[in-house]
């Protein structure tokens, strides 16, 4: 298979992979299952045994202090991989085509694109992971934070009502 074919492979699988979401709802209170994720096989979260929507599930996250952080950083880590994405698979290429003379070009700068992009890719998929990793350390904080016993419990010397 010609890397145009594996590129084209891994943008539908993708794309399929992301089409296919969930539409449960999280539930706010309950705790979360995650599913931690490797680029093509997304993070995703589960209440009750049910796979939750990730737009929806995400943007409650968002809402609460200590998963805020995490899901800002998953959200630029992800856009920067794509960019990386974006950036990589031109210049691969272009610069295979003009390895393989299919492109009047230098040699030197052939093999300049093709190495910068395949280094410029690897990138994008370091980025990938460290964005799961965020997505799965927002839903892990979240938990956490539901373990915690409720300000003025008597724990912490507040009164108690």
């Amino acid at each position: 298979m010609s890397l145009r074919g594996i590129l084209l492979m891994a943008t539908l699988i993708g794309c399929l992979a992301g089409c296919a979401g969930a539409t449960t709802r999280m539930q706010v209170g309950d705790p979360l299952k995650v599913n931690r994720g490797i680029c093509l096989v997304n993070t995703s979260y589960e209440q009750n045994g049910k796979h939750l929507n990730w737009d929806d599930t995400t943007r409650k996250l968002s809402r609460f202090k200590v998963s805020e952080s995490h899901i800002s950083a998953g959200n630029s880590w992800a856009i920067a991989s794509i960019v990386a994405a974006v950036l990589a698979a031109p210049a691969i290429i272009v610069g295979d085509n003009g390895r393989r003379g299919n492109i009047d070009m230098n040699e030197d700068l052939a093999t300049g694109l093709l190495a910068g992009g395949v280094i410029v890719g690897v990138a994008g998929l370091v980025m990938c992971v460290v964005s799961d990793g965020e997505y799965a350390a927002a839903g892990n904080a979240y938990n956490e934070q539901l373990a915690k016993p409720p300000p003025g419990d008597g724990d912490d010397g507040a009164p108690v009502p």
